[in-house]
């Protein structure tokens, strides 16, 4: 069998939206499968390019019955693989969630003969950001029931994330749901040596997103508490503001490839994760958790949702900060290091290609039976 992984993004126009398929495709190429990439710009031979063609009618249809911007994509891409996929795989991974058009679109053409893998990398109508009213939040609750209801496995990123989706349905559709449906995580993509000696000499990191700057006072704020008579300054790696100038205890080095992230990471002790707090009663796992768990990073989580406390409990490793708790006045000091030694054998679970395993493993099934 072939497979064909659906992604908006790719890795070189994304590392937040297109690691998910690109590593996905990756890995099922070192399995020895026939797997390529379907993206609107391929950079390599494992990669399928369909150019983006938009138009004035597809945007007016996204912002009012379309789920989101991939419409007209998707349109391009249905035609150039009805026949490619056929008796074969097709994995399609958001967001953009109206990826997911795709494999609705060709279970009706090519009358169900492909075993369709919806791959929801993030919530949908579940993302606490997400602020569709009225008639655009009813077609895309519908929407998202059809796609659940329609394909042949989901794929979803944390246990609390496929519960609530489970939960929204119907309860004489909830088995058929829950039969089909598998927890993936992203995960982080090596290990890295953990020589804490090193990391003493450095000091704090944040990779990733800054939502839209709006981290970075409560970092500032959060790094002067950590430990009396100390200012304690931070590195990021990633998205860059002129929120920036702002602070004089952040500094913003640079945007780096998601291939440079482990050994970047490696030289840090501590890591900064800031979630909104609008997160916290979520099922939402920044990606960068798992990037500083590879790492050796020793997590700061701020704002953490309810499956990130989780995963620090497992791993015995990291912190939780919530800004809204007045008593919750955070000190490194106070804790003497107790949370600072992780749990290797548990630490194993969170590698990506481990957790791409659950799905090749239920593929497998599938073929088999």
């Amino acid at each position: 069998m072939k497979i064909f992984v659906a992604s908006y993004l790719n890795e070189k126009e994304s590392l937040i939206g297109g690691v998910r398929g690109t590593r996905l495709n990756e890995f099922f190429n070192i399995k020895g499968i026939n797997s390529k990439l379907i993206t609107r710009n391929g950079i390599n031979e494992n990669e399928i390019s369909i150019p983006e063609i938009t138009s004035t009618l597809g945007k007016f249809y996204h912002r009012i019955f379309y789920p989101d911007y991939s419409l007209d994509w998707c349109k391009a891409v249905v035609p150039k693989i009805k026949s490619r996929v056929l008796n074969n795989i097709l994995i399609t991974t958001g967001p953009p969630h109206g990826i997911h058009w795709m494999g609705l679109k060709l279970k009706k053409k090519i009358d169900g003969n492909f075993l369709w893998v919806s791959d929801f990398r993030d919530p949908f109508v579940d993302n606490p950001f997400y602020n569709r009213i009225f008639l655009k939040r009813y077609l895309d609750l519908s929407f998202e029931k059809k796609v659940l209801l329609k394909s042949d496995v989901i794929i979803f990123n944390t246990e609390y994330n496929r519960n609530e989706s489970i939960r929204k349905i119907a309860m004489n559709l909830r088995k058929d749901i829950e039969d089909k449906s598998i927890v993936v995580r992203n995960g982080f993509d090596e290990y890295s040596s953990i020589d804490m000696k090193k990391k003493e000499r450095n000091g704090f990191v944040y990779s990733g997103g800054i939502y839209k700057g709006l981290a970075l006072n409560s970092i500032s704020c959060s790094l002067k508490k950590l430990k009396p008579e100390h200012i304690f300054s931070c590195d990021f790696y990633g998205e860059y503001s002129d929120e920036f100038k702002k602070y004089n205890n952040l500094k913003y080095i640079k945007k780096v490839d998601s291939k440079d992230i482990p050994n970047i990471l490696s030289n840090y002790k501590y890591g900064i994760i800031w979630l909104p707090k609008e997160f916290q009663n979520s099922g939402r796992v920044a990606a960068k958790l798992y990037d500083y768990i590879g790492a050796g990073v020793i997590p700061i989580c701020i704002n953490p949702s309810i499956e990130m406390k989780k995963i620090i409990s497992q791993l015995g490793y990291g912190y939780c900060i919530d800004e809204g708790n007045s008593n919750d006045d955070f000190c490194l000091e106070k804790y003497n290091g107790e949370n600072e030694i992780i749990n290797i054998k548990e630490r194993g679970s969170f590698e990506r290609n481990k957790q791409f395993e659950i799905l090749f493993e239920r593929i497998k099934a599938i073929c088999s039976s």
